[in-house]
């Protein structure tokens, strides 16, 4: 029960990045990252009882952040949000279903 209470969920991540200007100001372009691994975090956590940062490091969410939101145009944080996440969990899948030693050509 201690972990449902703890968790992150997606209405917490858009009052956190209400507001925020992510594609002109870098620190807001920051708090958008941090709470999209936030929020990612926790949701596969939940699902499967992995770590997101056991196999996508900070720095690359960060970078990832940043690229989906240049080449997405400018949406409202929501959208943008659930865009990135969701472009990140299709990242994250598809980093954890390569075979064991497997590396990327």
């Amino acid at each position: 029960m201690s972990s449902f209470l703890d968790s992150y969920s997606l209405d917490q991540a858009c009052d956190e990045i209400a507001g925020l200007d992510i594609y002109s100001n870098p620190y807001d372009r920051f708090l958008f990252s941090r709470a999209a691994m936030k929020f990612l975090r926790n949701e596969l956590r939940r699902e499967s009882g992995i770590d997101l940062l056991s196999f996508i490091g900070e720095r690359e969410i960060g970078e990832f952040c940043r690229l989906a939101l240049s080449q997405h145009g400018r949406l409202d944080n929501d959208l943008a949000f659930i865009v990135v996440t969701t472009a990140l969990k299709i990242e994250f899948n598809r980093v954890t279903s390569k075979p064991e030693g497997e590396g990327s050509a």
